[in-house]
């Protein structure tokens, strides 16, 4: 059977490496025709002896099977990996060792990425993400400079102990993380030009714009979106000194109904980015721009 979608003409599409229980539900949130601008192309890269598009009615126009181990270089090639922006590798608990299996393969694609890089053959940065069955592997994963490391039993545990004590804490949840859906949680990358601007703002300032346009402000996260304001020149007028220089922005981290007094009076800057509990992407692509250009943003 012709497959819908060339992985060799794709650019900026995710790949999805191995295949699990999950893997259903990653792809059909990700290709969601409900995400817009945000929607995601997905290349599948797993040893199948069944064709996922199908069995799963996944929109064949955003979703392809490339059959092949994930380990194998010339299998992540084809899947496009020199133009992909995302790779996201899940644990194969069908193997006796799933987590070397995602430490291999984030190791191969970040050594490619970073080949492409030294060679001057990539623009963008490969983001990946994997997820591991013990959390304890997480070391292996952070050597290897991995961006986002996801242990489903530590969550499990985490939002089960939380249910136990808040018995609307599950309901909650539920309707917060339903992609595409109403009330989602979205992260918009903050660059001077919104309207009205964030740079400056605390964020009790922040949250009071926010909730005027009927969106919540959940949290800061500070560095979040490095590549914000760049090419508009914005961020040279900010910073404490008078000046912020992107490449001396501290480590990236997350500021969630601060109370410190430091924390509180934390002025937003350009090349921070916003975790928004949204109904819609209207007011995020009014205040925000085009929700395109927040990956270039994001991407640093």
């Amino acid at each position: 059977m012709q497959m819908a979608i060339d992985p060799r003409k794709l650019r900026g599409h995710v790949i999805l490496c191995g295949w699990n229980a999950r893997a259903p539900e990653i792809i059909s949130r990700l290709t969601d025709e409900g995400l817009e601008d945000r929607r995601q192309t997905v290349v599948v890269v797993a040893d199948l002896d069944f064709n996922p598009v199908e069995d799963y009615e996944l929109p064949p126009e955003y979703a392809v099977l490339l059959k092949g181990v994930p380990t194998d270089l010339d299998h992540m090639r084809k899947a496009g990996l020199d133009r992909a922006d995302t790779i996201i590798v899940l644990a194969d608990e069908t193997v006796d060792d799933p987590d070397s299996q995602t430490v291999l393969t984030v190791l191969q694609a970040e050594k490619h990425a970073h080949k492409l890089m030294t060679d001057g053959h990539r623009v963008t940065e490969l983001r990946s993400v994997a997820e591991l069955v013990d959390p304890e592997k997480k070391s292996a994963l952070e050597s290897v400079h991995t961006d986002l490391i996801l242990c489903p039993q530590e969550f499990s545990e985490k939002i089960l102990l939380q249910a136990l004590l808040n018995p609307g804490v599950s309901e909650f949840l539920r309707g917060i993380l339903s992609v595409g859906r109403e009330n989602e949680i979205i992260e918009v990358p903050v660059h001077g030009g919104e309207h009205p601007s964030m740079v400056g703002k605390t964020f009790d300032e922040a949250m009071v714009v926010c909730r005027e346009r009927s969106l919540l402000l959940l949290a800061i996260h500070r560095g979040g979106a490095p590549g914000a304001g760049k090419e508009s020149g914005t961020a040279e007028e900010w910073g404490e000194g008078g000046r912020l220089d992107f490449d001396e922005i501290s480590v990236p981290r997350l500021l969630t109904n601060p109370h410190d007094p430091a924390d509180r009076g934390y002025l937003i800057q350009p090349g921070d980015s916003l975790l928004l509990l949204a109904h819609s992407q209207r007011p995020l692509a009014e205040m925000f721009g085009s929700p395109r250009k927040w990956r270039e943003a994001f991407q640093g």
